[in-house]
């Protein structure tokens, strides 16, 4: 910009400097902070005396740039009109954010993992912050990686936010650039921006000074409790945090072997640095974990406990520690254990999406359904406005067979969030288990209208199945393969399609040995998941192996003795392997806790046991029950 004496010869010089100042094009020649800004303005002030008073509107001039800065410390109504004078868009009251990837400037890959760990760790702490701070609300970094989101545009659609932060980092040996913008996920307008250029071999930069500016920019106060949140587990060794970033980036892409070697590698690297690191113990544990549930070997097991413990051992109240002890205990089957943990690390971090989650599910296995369900409703409690945690409660309500629950909670889901493909893809799981199959399929071709994905895909074809589309069922399911191979129900879902289509049979074995292959690898890594045991069992009975199957229905039922959907697989199962009674027995008990009738009336394989007697009974009996 011109320099005001072009406009009005009459301004000072030095206040002529200080505008100049704030309206530098390079961010390091402006003033670091408004304190800095109040320090020339004051100097000003003592100077000599100020030039005759400019006409009114050379006067504006000088007062609209300096507005933007000073407005922030006015009372509100008087500091959003100068706002709008200005064009300065103000941040919203309440703050729906997501952190997304940040960009490695150059694109070398040795400084992608540095990269990749800054954006985890930054919406880590953003994270901690919600506590302090109720209008603010954090969209796990977890799931901004599962879902792919790299735009602001996406990130609206999938999680419903207003704001989102995009960046990029440039490293050249210690320098580190980074710039941070905030944008408004409605308009994709850019509200604010930052850079902050410092030297990485200053602990205190990237743990301490990025978040302190981004909390800036948001317009959040960082009140004195907040100090000893953030503080927890972090290092005085600049070179390991460096290290630890890296891990944490690694872990975000855990599904390549090669990263999760990367991970405990440099995990290691920075506890050589810094013995009592607590945070990179704790994220050592994690990367342990991630290595057996790959490789299988157990070895891995207890090197992630003692992972973990010794962070533990450091920081006694470390949430992300807790975490991954409870994740490791749900994952072995020591539930007791795992609500131990779980309810330890939300102590110290009540709105950790990861401790809600492992702790319901724990919950949950136990066969404490009640505790379960409360768990979910304190997380939707504490986040009303994050759509996780009502889709969570719908999956619970679902698995329950409380379908008209599950649907009211999947209706809220897309409510928040208006073209979420898998809130749609799960409401019409629940309009078909209700028997209204044409409200299904509305909502998955919503789904998959909004984006392409396995899980409409899958669902559809279910639907297709039971209304005896099988051809029809089988295309489908090879769609969804097509996006995601790794999902062993899926295998057997297009197995049973095989099957039952006409001239097809002989393609089923051979795809059901693929998904019982899959099931046994995830049965290794927990042998007590009662939906793996029972999807196994149906597999082997489809396989003839009839002693195995019997095995695993008893185990699945021992397991998860109040779910529905275990009743009613263990029904099938039954039938299959030609035992009519427990077959009977266990369809009734299916139905009588609220399993739709929908796939047992329509269930290919359960037409000779619709044929009996006693299955009409049943349903009499559970007609006429309150």
């Amino acid at each position: 910009p011109p320099p005001l004496t072009q406009f009005n010869p009459r301004v000072s010089t030095e206040l002529e400097r200080i505008v100049a100042k704030m309206l530098a094009k390079d961010p390091a020649e402006r003033h670091a902070t408004a304190a800095d800004l109040l320090v020339d303005l004051r100097r000003f002030q003592r100077g000599p005396q100020p030039p005759p008073r400019p006409r009114r509107w050379a006067r504006w001039g000088a007062v609209a740039g300096l507005a933007v800065l000073l407005a922030g410390g006015l009372v509100p109504p008087v500091r959003e009109t100068l706002q709008r004078w200005v064009g300065w868009s103000p941040i919203p009251e309440q703050k729906n954010l997501v952190v997304l990837p940040f960009v490695n400037v150059g694109g070398d890959p040795a400084n992608q993992a540095f990269c990749d760990g800054l954006t985890y760790t930054l919406t880590s702490k953003l994270t901690q912050l919600e506590q302090f701070h109720g209008a603010l609300l954090v969209v796990p970094a977890s799931d901004v990686v599962r879902r792919q989101v790299s735009s602001a545009e996406e990130a609206r659609n999938e999680f419903g936010v207003n704001l989102a932060l995009t960046g990029s980092v440039q490293r050249t040996g210690d320098h580190v650039r980074l710039t941070v913008n905030l944008v408004d996920a409605g308009s994709l307008r850019q509200l604010r921006s930052l850079t902050l250029d410092g030297d990485a071999t200053d602990p205190s930069l990237l743990q301490d000074h990025v978040v302190r500016r981004v909390a800036e920019l948001l317009e959040v106060e960082l009140e004195p409790p907040v100090e000893g949140v953030l503080a927890a587990g972090r290092t005085g060794v600049a070179r390991a945090y460096d290290f630890y970033l890296q891990g944490r980036g690694y872990l975000q892409n855990y599904d390549k072997p090669e990263n999760i070697e990367n991970a405990i590698t440099v995990f290691n690297h920075a506890l050589e640095l810094d013995a009592n690191y607590a945070l990179a113990h704790a994220g050592l544990g994690e990367a342990y974990w991630r290595k057996y549930d790959s490789s299988k070997d157990a070895q891995w097991v207890e090197a992630a406990r003692q992972a973990c413990e010794r962070a533990l051992a450091l920081e006694a109240k470390l949430a992300s520690a807790h975490v991954c002890l409870g994740r490791l205990s749900n994952g072995t089957g020591e539930y007791a254990r795992a609500v131990a943990e779980f309810s330890r690390a939300l102590e110290s971090e009540p709105t950790s999406d990861a401790a809600y989650r492992g702790l319901a599910a724990a919950y949950d296995r136990l066969g404490d359904l009640k505790a379960a369900e409360q768990t979910y409703q304190r997380a939707i409690e504490l986040r009303p406005n994050y759509w996780g945690g009502y889709s969570w409660l719908g999956v619970f309500y679902f698995r329950q067979g409380r379908y008209a629950e599950a649907a009211e909670m999947f209706e809220q889901v897309v409510a928040l969030t208006p073209d979420n493909a898998r809130g749609y893809s799960n409401l019409g799981a629940m309009h078909y288990m209700q028997g209204e199959s044409e409200k299904a399929i509305a909502a998955y071709e919503n789904s998959l209208g909004i984006r392409p994905n396995y899980r409409a895909y899958s669902n559809l074809g279910t639907l297709y199945f039971f209304q005896h589309r099988y051809a029809d069922a089988a295309q489908v399911f090879e769609r969804a393969l097509q996006l995601d191979d790794r999902d062993y129900r899926v295998w057997h879902s297009l197995a049973a399609a095989y099957y039952w289509a006409p001239g097809e049979r002989g393609k089923a074995r051979a795809i059901y040995e693929r998904a019982a292959e899959m099931a046994e690898e995830r049965r290794q890594v927990n042998p007590h998941d009662p939906d793996v045991l029972i999807l196994l069992a149906d597999c082997y009975a489809m396989l003839g192996e009839t002693a195995q199957a019997r095995t695993l229905v008893r185990q699945a039922l021992a397991l998860a003795p109040e779910s529905v959907e275990i009743m009613a697989g263990a029904g099938d199962i039954y039938e299959q392997l030609g035992d009519r009674d427990r077959a009977l027995e266990w369809i009734g008990r299916a139905l009588e806790h609220g399993y739709g009738r929908t796939q047992i009336e329509r269930a290919p394989s359960l037409q000779q046991l619709r044929e009996d007697a006693r299955f009409q009974r049943l349903l009499q009996r559970t007609d006429t029950e309150p």
